[in-house]
């Protein structure tokens, strides 16, 4: 049956906005005379809240604990886990022991800790955490904050030092790595000298002193048409200080196939490399992340045609086309939109993965050493508790439940309605209950909307609202189903 409901298409509109207002949930805005009034988000993997008087770039007051799109992997000398989480604006952190579906031992985030867009992150010999930031003073920053401690919990805390500003010369910042003494090492995508002709043979590596803090020149710069840099994107160390650094692109070429330049330690200025890991036999494949092992093997992301993602490990010395003597691919490892990697003292290999876990926002895999092949990881780290995939709607109760539509989850990926306790829980936990199965008529939903009994309509994406009765959960049966001609275009309306 197709029906023109106009009443209900109208009260959808605010699920598809996907935001919603409740009042007494939460203080704290930047203007001097607000209601106490807050405005809840559907964002994909988290559902964020601002104050409802909030102008500009405001800074959410809640935050996820969950693993959202990480891109950046380090560890303390204790063994734990830090991982920065670029869609969250959070650094979670996880026991040196941890496997599973496990929650964060504590969380770096909040409108204290000016992280914006974090996509990578080291820490020093004393343990103080570093992160590089995409999108900020513009084109980004870092921020240090205190060593973790016995830290627990959400961490809302101020950096220690921030590295900002024009003369800092970061420029679309993608890697960070730090050396024995603490200097930090910057690849940065753009900024420096540009090669007529050549689309990506730019970039530069910045280096800072140790305790830099402010608008600081770098100490040293690695950028000229000689040095072979071409979009840089990842950056490593090995023991001696020789500096790894992952490109986009090859100089030079119009092969475009990406490439990894080698620079002896203290190179700086137009510095040729001293190798140049480059062509076809590499199978390196956009290796954002390096690590270099005690012996001075290479790992670095490559892609196997019809396998998928793997790390590649190259021995120390390489130079030009030259295969991996190693690589770890394969349907058992677990690799999943690879993003960095991190090596401990023992040779085990931690990748952090940007579409793993349950609902495809991240995972880490944990491979022992001398690992190869279709090798299934000796860990698994996932930490996805919210309930939230994709989330696309929100819509909240008279008593001020969450009501979120996720695109996707559930059996058969067919898409679920979660429901969280009231505006205080801002959805960072479990959700109270779930909407979810093969009898729902759940496809995809992107809309929600709720009338003044607590019944719930839900758009979903093959044009049909399933409607509920207040206070479902479960594998339930809608009790109407209204479908909607396409040319209505429901979506845009």
């Amino acid at each position: 049956m197709k029906v023109a409901k106009t009443s209900a298409v109208a009260a959808l509109l605010l699920g598809i906005i996907a935001a919603t207002l409740i009042s007494g949930a939460a203080a704290g805005t930047n203007l001097g005379s607000c209601p106490d009034t807050t405005i809840f988000v559907a964002n994909d993997a988290n559902v964020p809240a601002y104050p409802a008087c909030g102008r500009g770039d405001v800074t959410p007051i809640a935050l996820t604990t969950d693993m959202v799109d990480p891109r950046g992997i380090a560890r303390d000398a204790s063994g734990r886990i830090y991982i920065s989480n670029s869609d969250s604006n959070t650094v979670t952190v996880y026991a040196a022991t941890a496997n599973g579906n496990v929650p964060p031992i504590a969380v770096i985030g909040g409108s204290n800790t000016q992280l914006a867009n974090p996509i990578g992150i080291a820490l020093d010999t004393s343990g103080k955490i570093y992160v590089l930031n995409s999108a900020e003073h513009p084109k980004g920053n870092i921020t240090v904050y205190a060593p973790l401690g016995i830290g627990t919990g959400i961490l809302n805390e101020a950096p220690i030092a921030t590295i900002a500003g024009p003369k800092t010369m970061i420029d679309d910042p993608a890697g960070i790595a730090l050396d024995a003494h603490g200097e930090i090492y910057i690849a940065n995508q753009l900024g420096g000298h540009a090669v007529r002709g050549q689309r990506s043979d730019r970039g530069m590596i910045t280096v800072y002193a140790a305790g830099s803090n402010g608008n600081v020149a770098p100490v040293a710069k690695i950028s000229g048409a000689g040095t072979g840099l071409a979009s840089p994107i990842g950056i490593a160390l090995d023991a001696n200080g020789n500096i790894y650094v992952a490109n986009n692109e090859t100089a030079n070429t119009k092969n475009y196939l990406p490439s990894v330049t080698v620079y002896a330690a203290g190179s700086t200025g137009n510095a040729p490399p001293i190798a140049i890991i480059a062509g076809a036999n590499t199978g390196l494949s956009y290796p954002q992340g390096l690590a270099v092992d005690s012996s001075g093997n290479l790992y670095a992301e490559g892609y196997v045609s019809g396998v998928g993602y793997s790390v590649n490990v190259y021995p120390a010395g390489s130079d030009g086309n030259v295969s991996p003597t190693a690589r770890i691919a394969g349907a058992n490892t677990g690799l999943s939109g690879f993003t960095d990697l991190v090596l401990d003292s023992g040779g085990n290999l931690y990748v952090s993965n940007g579409y793993g876990g349950p609902t495809g926002h991240g995972s880490i895999t944990v491979y022992a050493t001398g690992s190869s092949g279709d090798t299934a990881p000796i860990a698994t780290i996932t930490s996805n508790f919210t309930g939230l995939d994709y989330a696309s709607g929100l819509a909240l109760d008279s008593a001020g439940n969450i009501h979120v539509t996720n695109e996707f989850g559930s059996a058969g990926q067919i898409g679920s309605v979660a429901i969280y306790p009231p505006a205080g829980s801002y959805a960072i936990g479990p959700p109270a209950a779930t909407i979810a199965g093969d009898q729902t008529g759940l496809y995809h939903p992107y809309g929600i909307a709720l009338d003044s009994s607590g019944n719930i309509s839900v758009l979903n994406g093959d044009n049909a609202i399933t409607e509920y009765p207040a206070g479902s959960a479960g594998n339930v049966t809608p009790n109407a189903t209204i479908t909607i001609d396409s040319s209505e275009n429901t979506r845009a309306t």
